[in-house]
Parts: C-alpha cells; sequence; structure tokens
C-alpha cells in the first residue's frame, strides 16, 4: 500500500519493538520522502518555473498529509497544508509544530484554515436538510467561535502564514437569483447547507486586531524550548498504517490537548530529530498511540527513562519501559464535542499531578481550558492565552456533536519571576503583577474563545523617535528612520510591531501609512512621494504596539516636482573584465545554518536555491526579511599579468562575506550598518583559477528594512 502496511497482512510484534533494519520501516522511510517521486517532480517544476520567472512562488498543498517525513517536498518555496479544526481546534498547536519540522531550508509555512466541517460530524443523519441536496456530500461552515479560536491558537505557534478554505459556505452574496435557498437567511451555495455569515465578520475582526498588526513579528518568532519531547513516530505511522490526519485527530491530538490543558509546554519531535539530537535536555518524552517503535529509538527511550526521565504514553505504547505514566483516550476520534471537552478536561487534572515537580514551566494558569503558548526572541517572550472552554450554540450545537459558542472566563495567569515588564499588546498597556517567591501574577478576563497576548521583556519601553528629512521634493523617496528605546535610553532588544500612519498636507491618511516591525529597536520606512501629492507640511506618527508609546514627526514637501525621478531609468551596468550575471543563485538562511552545512562549498547542490536579480533588493523577489541571504555564481576569470582583479560590488545591504572555491576571502561586517548603499570592492588576484570556473558565494547580513545584493556586480582589473 502506498501509505503502509496493514496489521492485518503483517501483524505487529508483540513486543512492540522493530528492528531497525527492518526492511519495510527502511523502505517506507524512503518511499515518503522521495520514493514517489513527487517531491523530485514539484521540485523540478520549480527549478524551471524559477529560470523563467524567478519572481513567482512555488508551493504545495497538503503538505502533511503523509507520514512523518522532513523534506518530503524540498525545492518548494512555500508549504501550505488544508487544516481541519475539527473534531477539535484545540489540537491546531501540534499541526502548526509538526509543520515546522516537515519544512526544510527555509520554506515558508502555511495553514490553510478550513472554515468548513463533513456534515456527519456536526449533524445526525435525521437532521433537517433541503431534499434535493445528497446527504453525504454537503458541508457546514464554522461558527465564528472556532475560527476565532483557531485562528489564535495558530498565530500562537509562530506559523509562517494563514489563509482560509472554503470562503463560500460563509458567503450568501453569491447564490443563484433563482435557488429558493437564497430567501433563507445563513444558507450558503450549492453543497453548502448550513452557512453562518457571522463566521466571516469574525475571521475580520480577529485578522485586523491580531494578524494584520502583530503577524510580522509572530511569524518570525519560535516556539520557547520545551522540557517535553512529543514523538511523531514514522514507524508507528506506516507499519501500524496510521493516516496522518486521523492519528493528530485521535491518539497525537488526544494525547496533546490533556498535556496542553495541563499547561506542560512541548517540542515536537519527529524520529530524525531525536536520531540526530538525542534526548538531552528533556525530562520527560511523550508516546501518543506508540503500537510499535524502532530497536534504535526504543533503547534510546530506554536509556532515558532508566536514567530517571518520564515516559508519558496512552493505552496503545506495547513496548516495554520503565517511568511510564499512561492517559488513556476515553472516547472515539469523531466523539461529540462535549465529550471530548469532558475528557481533555478531567485528565489534565491528572496530568498534573502526575507531573507535579517533574517538568518545569516558565508559564502557567488556573484554568485548563486556557491553551498557553510561548514564542522567543532572544530575551523578549510573547505569551499567549487563548480561552478553549466551550459550548453548544443554537447553530448547529443543538444535536449535541459540536460546541459551536464560546465560554467566557476569569483566570490567573502566572510567569517565573525574574523582574521582567509585562505588556497586554493588544490593550497596549503594562500589568502589573503580583510577586511572590517564584511568580508574577496577575488576573485575565478572556471572552468567549478569545485570545491575548503579553510580551514579556527585559525593560519598559520609553520612546519611540521618528526621524526624516525636513524638506524634501515632489518624485523622490523619504527614508523614515525610526528607534524604538528601553528606560535606560537602549534600543528595545527584539522585535517590535509599530503601525505607521502618514498624513499629507490636506491631513488625508496616505497609502503608504501600514504596519511596520522595529528589529533591535530599529527601523526605517521608504516612502515614494509622488508629483501630484499635495505640497505642504506633512506628518508621520509612529505608535509601537506593545505598550502604545508614540513618536511623531513632520516635514515639508515642496511645490516644485524632481521630473524623471520615477520611474528609475533602467540599471546601466559598466564593463568589466568578464561578463557577471544579474541573475545569481539565492536561498534566505533564516536559521543561521548556512556556514554550518558549508554552503559556500562548490559541491553543494544549488538546485533548490531560487535565482533572483543582483540589481534589486531581495525584497521584491522573496519578500522582505531580516538575516542573512546566501548569493552564488561561477564565473570564469582569465589572467591579468601585473594587475590585480577585483570583485567590485555597486551595494551590499548590509554587509557581506565573500568565499571563493570554498574558501573565505573576507567581509566587511565590522562596518555595520554604514555601508549598506556604498561600493565595495574586494581583492581577488589570488583566490581564484584563471581560466576555469569558479564557484562565487556571498553571504549578505541584514538587519533593517532592505537587503541584499542590489546594485550590479563587476569584476576590474586595477583603473
Amino acid at each position: 500500500d502506498p501509505w503502509g502496511i496493514r496489521p492485518k497482512n503483517r501483524p505487529l510484534p508483540e513486543s512492540g519493538i522493530v528492528e531497525s533494519n527492518d526492511p519495510y520501516y527502511r523502505f517506507y522511510r524512503w518511499w515518503h520522502k522521495r520514493g514517489t517521486g513527487e517531491g523530485m517532480l514539484h521540485a523540478k517544476v520549480a527549478e524551471v518555473i524559477k529560470e523563467l520567472r524567478p519572481d513567482m512562488v512555488c508551493w504545495h498543498d497538503p503538505a502533511l498529509r503523509a507520514a512523518f517525513v522532513r523534506g518530503r517536498l524540498k525545492g518548494q518555496d512555500m508549504l501550505l497544508h488544508w487544516t481541519y479544526c475539527w473534531p477539535s481546534p484545540d489540537r491546531i498547536p501540534l499541526i502548526a509544530d509538526e509543520f515546522r519540522l516537515a519544512a526544510v531550508d527555509d520554506q515558508l509555512t502555511v495553514l490553510s484554515l478550513q472554515l468548513i466541517v463533513w456534515r456527519n460530524v456536526a449533524l445526525p443523519d435525521d437532521a433537517p436538510r433541503w431534499p434535493y441536496v445528497k446527504l453525504d456530500r454537503f458541508l457546514v461552515a464554522h461558527s465564528p467561535a472556532i475560527m476565532r479560536q483557531t485562528t489564535w491558537m495558530a498565530v500562537s505557534r509562530g506559523i509562517g502564514g494563514i489563509s482560509y478554505h472554503a470562503v463560500e459556505t460563509v458567503e450568501r452574496n453569491g447564490l443563484r437569483g433563482d435557488d429558493d435557498r437564497a430567501n433563507v437567511r445563513g444558507v450558503g451555495y450549492r453543497a453548502y447547507m448550513y452557512s453562518n455569515s457571522d463566521t466571516l465578520a469574525a475571521v475580520k475582526d480577529v485578522s485586523e486586531k491580531l494578524i494584520q498588526p502583530y503577524g510580522m513579528v509572530t511569524k518570525r518568532l519560535k516556539p520557547a524550548r520545551a522540557k517535553v519531547a512529543f514523538l511523531l513516530s514514522t514507524c508507528n505511522a506506516v507499519l501500524a498504517f496510521r493516516d496522518a490526519m486521523d492519528f493528530k485527530a485521535a491518539e497525537a491530538g488526544r494525547l496533546y490537548m490533556k498535556l496542553q490543558a495541563a499547561h506542560i509546554p512541548m517540542d515536537v519531535v519527529y524520529e530524525i530529530d531525536l536520531e540526530e539530537k538525542g534526548l538531552d535536555g528533556y525530562e520527560a518524552i511523550v508516546l501518543p498511540g506508540c503500537r510499535v517503535l524502532p530497536r534504535h529509538l526504543y533503547d534510546m527511550i530506554h536509556k532515558f527513562a532508566s536514567n530517571g526521565g518520564l515516559v508519558i504514553a496512552d493505552q496503545y505504547l506495547k513496548a516495554k519501559l520503565p517511568n511510564v505514566v499512561k492517559f488513556d483516550q476515553k472516547v472515539g476520534t469523531w466523539a461529540p464535542g462535549k465529550d471530548i471537552q469532558k475528557e481533555i478536561l478531567d485528565e489534565s487534572a491528572k496530568v498534573s499531578k502526575a507531573l507535579e515537580g517533574k517538568v518545569e514551566r516558565w508559564a502557567d494558569c488556573d484554568s485548563p481550558s486556557v491553551a498557553l503558548s510561548t514564542l522567543v526572541n532572544g530575551p523578549q517572550r510573547l505569551l499567549f492565552a487563548t480561552n478553549t472552554l466551550k459550548q453548544p450554540g443554537e447553530y448547529v450545537g443543538q444535536w449535541g456533536r459540536v460546541l459551536d459558542d464560546g465560554t467566557p472566563q476569569e483566570t490567573k495567569l502566572r510567569i517565573r519571576r525574574d523582574d521582567r515588564v509585562i505588556y497586554d499588546a493588544l490593550a497596549q498597556r503594562r500589568v502589573i503583577p503580583e510577586s511572590s517567591d517564584d511568580w508574577l501574577s496577575w488576573n485575565v478576563s478572556l471572552g468567549p474563545a478569545e485570545g491575548r497576548m503579553f510580551a514579556v521583556l527585559p525593560h519598559p519601553i520609553a520612546a519611540v523617535a521618528v526621524n526624516l528629512p525636513g524638506e524634501v521634493a515632489k518624485g523622490t523617496t523619504v527614508r523614515i528612520a525610526v528607534t524604538v528605546t528601553d528606560d535606560r535610553g537602549q534600543p528595545v532588544e527584539g522585535l517590535v510591531p509599530l503601525k505607521v500612519t502618514i498624513a499629507d498636507s490636506q491631513n488625508v491618511e496616505h497609502d503608504y501609512s501600514d504596519y511596520a516591525v522595529a528589529r533591535e529597536g530599529r527601523a526605517e520606512i521608504a516612502l515614494p512621494i509622488a508629483v501630484n501629492e499635495p505640497a505642504g507640511s506633512w506628518s508621520v506618527i509612529v505608535r509601537e504596539l506593545y505598550a502604545g508609546t508614540e513618536g511623531r514627526a513632520f516635514f515639508n514637501v515642496g511645490s516644485v516636482a524632481v521630473l524623471g525621478a520615477q520611474p528609475a531609468a533602467p540599471v546601466q551596468v559598466r564593463p568589466g573584465l568578464v561578463p557577471v550575471p544579474e541573475m545569481w543563485a539565492f536561498r534566505r538562511d533564516l536559521d543561521k545554518i548556512g556556514e554550518k552545512d558549508k554552503w559556500f562549498g562548490p559541491g553543494v547542490n544549488k538546485t533548490t536555491w531560487r535565482r533572483i536579480s543582483t540589481y534589486q533588493f531581495w525584497n521584491d523577489f522573496v519578500g522582505p526579511f531580516e538575516g542573512d541571504g546566501w548569493y552564488a555564481v561561477d564565473l570564469t576569470i582569465p589572467a591579468v599579468k601585473g594587475k590585480k582583479v577585483w570583485l567590485k560590488f555597486g551595494a551590499v545591504d548590509e554587509n557581506y562575506t565573500l568565499w571563493i572555491n570554498g574558501n573565505r576571502i573576507g567581509d566587511n561586517l565590522a562596518a555595520g550598518t554604514t555601508m549598506w548603499d556604498k561600493p565595495v570592492a574586494v581583492d581577488i588576484t589570488d583566490h581564484y583559477t584563471p581560466g576555469q570556473p569558479n564557484h562565487f558565494v556571498v553571504r549578505v547580513k541584514n538587519t533593517r528594512a532592505a537587503g541584499g545584493i542590489w546594485k550590479p556586480v563587476r569584476v576590474a582589473t586595477e583603473e
């Protein structure tokens, strides 16, 4: 079978242990990663597309409907996965964390949240229906509460992007004029019988309040390292024939939600992650649905447990291990929502008691129906608290299968005491907590399916400064420099979301008003002034979105336009010793692994790198990001007697590090941010092989605004 082996065809061993060299196990690990050929085909298609259109983004959906393997879709820019919110939206963080494991290189991960649920999950067979709609085909739109909670939980895990599928389930404007359902409020189009037009309003609300202002920060952060590993086992999936989607809805999802309700932070891991990194630093490992384990991982876990590590499992664990505590799955995968919620909340108390004093927690909460999640960036932490408590409503909850309404609640949050400053981000106000020997605590009121985000910083935010030229001409671009400082006068560490409001001389808000991010206390915004903009005094107000501190500045737009300034003239490239192509291979390095993995080497496979221009900032090709980007190109340069040979960059924003044929030549890192718009030259006279292809690799470091090699590169002799 393409998925795996059915136990009825090849029974699982009674011991629950499969030898690591088992041919079926080894085959399916290879098969799901490369054997099907699907991943290689997609990578090749993406490579050909990039040759012709380097600006295009290639992606695949669904990315996770496979056994638990890393890099199955290597070569894509983006992984996208349609994600069902039922049988419980509480398991969304598990899927988001797995997504991060499945990605390789710098692939962007996007959850496509389903606005629909299958009819049999929400409605009994005897529920009223339109007689001309076939019973098994129609779908039901989720309630507003379900989508609000789901979105909060996805954002809380630092997912790279969110999309929504099946908007037509909640959109009534597209109904056919001759369709008699058009006269019934809330009924959708074609097969969508039960629709809820209020769901779109809920999605819009959480988008405007959470995703738009804070998403540029959250997607750059990662969950805090936990003390508990949560295993998604490849061996168990393929040899026990467990479909990944159903497994995460049942055994894995159920155990994950119980630990989440007990506020136990977890690192979701694949087998390959344990093989590479082991269990050092963990206090416990969770084995959901592990009917079978490969020998080498069984031995690792047995040693870990024998040395005091805790093993958390359910009734499906067959392998004999010491120091095991079990929390069995009580009700079926597609049980009514009220039964699933009851199991989670009842078992969470047992989990908390069993793990008390055994697993470290940085954050905690009084309520098991509040999910906690922490994203980190250096000393900065974002703590999310999402209300998961639900009850039946009048939409489809009346049939007892779905809890479609949220329930408000009051609770108390706690974090470990370490003299931090806490901000209620969406309210943009400082929280003054109560202090005890070990904890800082404060009361929180959560509305139905509502989430809250708290920024925990080392020092309070004190000021926002906005700097720009006092006088500008039409047809030019204004660079707005923003600095966010703390009470010591130092730039605020980490990432700070900003709201930039620009008003022209008529007090009309400009189209370039938008959200932005300050990195390490600084941001730079480019504002083009069109030739037909109104002259006079303009204003820029920048508000940071944790404490609500504002800065403001004014500038004057002259009445005379600089004609011909826009659009920019075509790039003029001066001739050099040899032609240097505009398009180079490129790869982002968000995790800073390129030097460790030797991306500078001539033998490194660069077929998955995309091609981008060296005449423009990388923003135009891969989107804005701060961090490292790697460029590569092969050049054949003749020998030159009696003269030095230079590699000349028109401009690199901000710093370069150069390798030729795998050898590090030099860098200008010491220049900081001062050289981003200035030419730089590197003496390569003794560092290349004349008359042969030479492999040039440039790592560009960018910490503010736009980045990359953005002006032409030349090879030239002394002039």
